[in-house]
């Protein structure tokens, strides 16, 4: 969280109120209600009956009292998070992309050249460190007298497990095909995190997100079409994320949320 969100001043939607000014509150009440009822002033004592129900009492109103704040401060970017926060970002045309699988191009190698095609099927599976694997995505066939082929492969689980592999790690293969003699990526694994992503916009966000955020240093260049000086300011530096790729000429950025 950045310093422009985090030094916004608190705000309480109760008041600053705590559990022992609700049981005082609720204590004096009664003293005050009942003293009026029977004409005689009534005092509790520390160990009275009556005021430890009273304090029951105020520890669950108390309660009440934290989640009609919480849900106040679910307004704001300082405390916002997670499902709440995505209703925020739809004011500013901010939705968060699902993660996704990592990618990558398995290549299958022959054994031998052969005068027929040898199939590989869809969904043979390939690995690296014995415990990340990749699936192909479709049918594909060594042309006969071809030594390989080449097939588009989807990491197994979604989300960063299938990121960073060098080309060649991915290459042990899980499921044995006949006539293959080898397997293994020929480009790097790209994969999607939660991310938030700006859609739909046809102008530079800068203005809108600098009242929301009010710290340009989380603002880089490269607005639409590479235009110089189009800061891109964007709604997320305080929960941490890199430039993850152009996309239309606004940038997307991955995300990694912090807790709280």
């Amino acid at each position: 969280m950045p310093d422009s969100i985090k030094n916004m001043p608190d705000v309480s939607f109760i008041d600053g109120k705590t559990v022992t000014d609700i049981r005082g509150e609720m204590v004096e009440d009664y003293e005050a209600y009942v003293s009026k009822a029977t004409g005689s002033k009534v005092k509790l004592s520390r160990v009275s009956r009556d005021r430890m129900i009273l304090y029951a009492c105020a520890n669950a109103i108390h309660q009440g009292f934290q989640y009609t704040d919480r849900a106040g401060k679910m307004n704001f970017l300082k405390w916002s998070y997670s499902d709440y926060l995505d209703h925020l970002g739809k004011f500013r045309r901010v939705t968060r992309n699902p993660a996704s699988a990592a990618t990558t191009t398995l290549r299958f190698t022959a054994s031998t050249i052969r005068a027929s095609a040898t199939p590989i099927p869809q969904g043979t599976r390939a690995a690296a460190l014995s415990s990340v694997y990749f699936s192909t995505d479709e049918y594909a066939e060594i042309p006969a007298k071809a030594s390989y082929v080449d097939v588009p492969a989807t990491c197994v689980e979604v989300g960063s497990a299938g990121n960073s592999f060098a080309a060649g790690e991915v290459s042990e293969i899980v499921d044995p095909l006949p006539y293959i003699k080898s397997v293994a990526n020929i480009s790097a694994e790209s994969g999607i995190h939660p991310q938030l992503h700006v859609i739909g916009l046809v102008h530079s966000v800068d203005d809108v997100l600098e009242v929301l955020i009010g710290d340009r240093t989380i603002g880089f260049n490269g607005g639409r079409n590479g235009a110089e000086g189009s800061g891109v300011f964007l709604l997320v530096r305080f929960l941490g994320h890199e430039v993850d790729e152009i996309d239309g000429g606004v940038r997307s950025l991955r995300v990694d949320r912090e807790a709280g």
